[in-house]
């Protein structure tokens, strides 16, 4: 038995298919129950364009699994889980799943650029679900490692360490006038319970330069830079950012904020000294400002 559905111009809020179709087909193996492939060409998701995808479930009485492969350009992104339910006679409520997140990795013209180090330990319930830490390597020795746990109390907990991650991959990504070559490490782990958000980071920047796009000369080098927050029920009770800027000085700032989920109307206490020598070497920051220039020395409490 076999099915096979097409269909054409699929739109649904911020998605948009040109092309698509489903097949269902059962495999030669007698643990196979139905094997769904789905495969769309020229779609675009909440802006996001992709020349093609294809999503594999299939599904097992002992083993169960689901695949992606997604092109755009060069560029391949892969991704799949697979795992088995512990006791599939068990009742809805008491089911329990549990498997692998492998492969995660993302390509371009056969070369990984950023891709999981290690399967990483997958497993929900109705009352329960958690991934273990996964760690996504990259060019040279730069890593992010994710882990989260979430209960039917309504605790969702998530922790992040990230290794030497090149600044100017995230000046790329954002369509930057300048690049930043400082690496960026630290973690984070955040918590949240009932609508309470709670958590901590730290993250320290490695010296480097801040140049324009395909300039030689640097705008200006930082130092060490460090920044760091406490979280406690939404509140942020306590930040600190530190930044020396090799030959103007530097940005040191120790803060409180009462509500972050009230924007600019909540209140915030803290102190701040700015010291900057030359601010026209800022001036690609502000480009609303047709010129900017003199000596910035403050100390704001």
């Amino acid at each position: 038995m076999s099915l096979d559905l097409l269909g054409r111009d699929f739109a649904w809020n911020d998605i948009r298919i040109n092309e698509w179709s489903l097949a269902d087909s059962l495999a030669a193996s007698t643990d196979s129950i139905a094997r769904l492939e789905w495969n769309a060409i020229d779609l675009e998701l909440a802006g996001q364009n992709l020349d093609s995808a294809t999503l594999i479930l299939d599904l097992g009485r002992e083993r169960q699994s689901l695949s992606l492969l997604s092109l755009l350009g060069d560029y391949r992104l892969e991704a799949g889980v697979a795992g088995r339910w512990h006791d599939s006679t068990a009742s809805l409520q008491d089911l329990e799943w549990s498997g692998r997140l492998d492969p995660l990795l993302v390509s371009s013209r056969d070369n990984v650029l950023v891709g999981l180090r290690e399967p990483a330990g997958l497993a929900f319930s109705r009352r329960a679900a958690a991934l273990q830490q996964s760690c996504l390597g990259g060019i040279e020795s730069s890593s992010l490692c994710i882990s989260a746990d979430w209960q039917d109390s309504g605790r969702l907990s998530i922790g992040a360490e990230l290794t030497a991650l090149p600044l100017v991959w995230l000046s790329s990504l954002a369509g930057l006038e300048w690049e930043m070559d400082q690496l960026a490490s630290g973690r984070a782990d955040v918590y949240l319970q009932g609508g309470d958000v709670s958590g901590e980071a730290v993250l320290a920047l490695s010296p480097g330069r801040v140049t324009l796009a395909e300039a030689e000369e640097a705008l200006f080098e930082t130092g060490e830079g460090f920044l760091g927050f406490r979280l406690e029920s939404g509140s942020l009770t306590g930040g600190k950012i530190e930044l020396p800027i090799s030959g103007q000085g530097g940005i040191n700032a120790d803060f409180q904020l009462g509500d972050i989920g009230a924007g600019l109307d909540s209140s915030l206490d803290g102190s701040a000294k700015l010291n900057l020598a030359d601010l026209d070497v800022f001036s690609v920051f502000f480009p609303m400002a047709d010129e900017l220039g003199g000596r910035l020395d403050a100390d704001l409490l």
